[in-house]
C-alpha cells in the first residue's frame, strides 16, 4: 500500500513539473527539409524568463532560436520576440563559472497562460534527494516523453571543486537514464523549486565513478539575475518574424493539456486520500 502511495505521489510530482520545463531548439537545414536540433533544456522561473545555461545559447544565431514548452502537440512554438542574456563572466573556453543565462519572451502574457513558473533557489548543501527532468532525443519530435530521474546531491567539495556553486551526484544503474539527458535539465528539490540545472550533456567519468554535475540556479548569480530581470533592452536582443509551426508541431494553445493535468491531479489526490482513509478504518 505504501508503494502505491509513493507511486501516486511521484506521478503527481511529474504532472506538476511538466508545465514549466522548456526545450530550446535550433533550426537546421537539411537537403530536403528543415528540422530542429535540441540544444538544451530550460525552466520557466517567472512569467517572462527561462533559465538556461549560457553555453547553450552562446553559439546560437538569434534568428534560429525556437522555444517550446512541454513535449505535446498542443504546446505553442514560440518564434518571435526572444532576447538573450548571458552572465558577463561567462567564458566559452572555461565554462565552469558564470555558465548561466536567460531567455526572455516578451509576448509572455498570451504564451504562458497555461504554464506554471517555478521559484528559483539554491541547491541544498546537505545530501538531499532531488529530481531531474528532461528528454533524451537530439532531434525534436512530439512523441518524446518527459522523463524523471532521482539523484542524491553532493556538495561542491566532493565534486572536484570546479566551482563553489557546482554540485554533483553519483550515478548508478538505477538512475542511469540521466546520462542521456541534455545540458540544462532542471533540478527540482522539494517538489516545487528549481534549485539548479545540468551543466553538461549527460554524465562524466571521474576517478572511475560516473557523475553528473549541476550548477546552482542562484548562488553568486542572484544579484545579476535580479538586475537582468529589470532590464528591457540588451545588445543581444532580437525580434524575429513570426512564423507558422513546422509539420511536427501544432499551433494551438496548451489549454487542453492544462485541463488534462488538472484532471490527473484531482484523481491522484483523490486516490491518495481514499487509500489513507481505508488504512485508518
Amino acid at each position: 500500500m505504501k508503494i502505491l502511495i509513493l507511486f501516486l505521489a511521484s506521478l503527481l510530482t511529474l504532472v506538476n513539473c511538466n508545465n514549466f520545463t522548456v526545450q530550446v531548439l535550433q533550426t537546421t537545414q537539411f537537403p530536403s527539409n528543415s528540422s530542429y536540433l535540441l540544444r538544451c533544456f530550460g525552466a520557466l522561473y517567472n512569467n517572462a524568463d527561462i533559465l538556461v545555461p549560457a553555453s547553450c545559447i552562446n553559439v546560437i544565431q538569434p534568428s534560429s532560436l525556437r522555444v517550446i514548452f512541454q513535449n505535446n502537440p498542443n504546446s505553442p512554438l514560440i518564434t518571435s520576440q526572444l532576447s538573450f542574456f548571458n552572465h558577463p563572466k561567462f567564458n566559452a573556453t572555461n565554462p565552469n563559472y558564470g555558465n548561466i543565462g536567460r531567455i526572455r519572451v516578451t509576448n509572455s502574457s498570451q504564451v504562458y497562460s497555461n504554464y506554471t513558473p517555478r521559484n528559483l533557489t539554491n541547491i541544498p548543501q546537505n545530501r538531499t534527494v532531488c529530481n531531474v527532468f528532461g528528454w533524451t532525443q537530439e532531434i525534436h519530435y512530439v512523441e518524446q516523453t518527459l522523463i524523471q530521474a532521482q539523484v542524491t546531491i553532493l556538495p561542491p567539495v566532493e565534486c572536484g571543486n570546479d566551482s563553489p556553486f557546482t554540485h554533483c551526484s553519483f550515478i548508478t544503474e538505477a538512475n542511469s537514464t540521466i546520462c542521456s539527458f541534455k545540458l540544462g535539465s532542471p533540478l527540482v528539490c522539494n517538489n516545487s523549486t528549481v534549485a539548479g540545472y545540468m551543466v553538461s550533456d549527460g554524465c562524466e567519468i571521474r576517478s572511475g565513478m560516473t557523475i553528473v554535475r549541476f550548477n546552482s540556479a542562484l548562488g553568486a548569480f542572484n544579484e545579476w539575475m535580479q538586475v537582468e530581470a529589470n532590464q528591457t533592452t540588451t545588445t543581444m536582443a532580437t525580434t524575429t518574424t513570426p512564423r507558422t509551426t513546422t509539420r511536427s508541431l501544432s499551433t494551438t494553445t496548451g489549454g487542453s493539456e492544462n485541463s488534462t493535468n488538472g484532471i490527473v491531479k484531482f484523481l491522484v489526490i483523490g486516490a491518495v486520500l481514499f487509500i489513507f482513509m481505508i488504512n485508518n478504518l
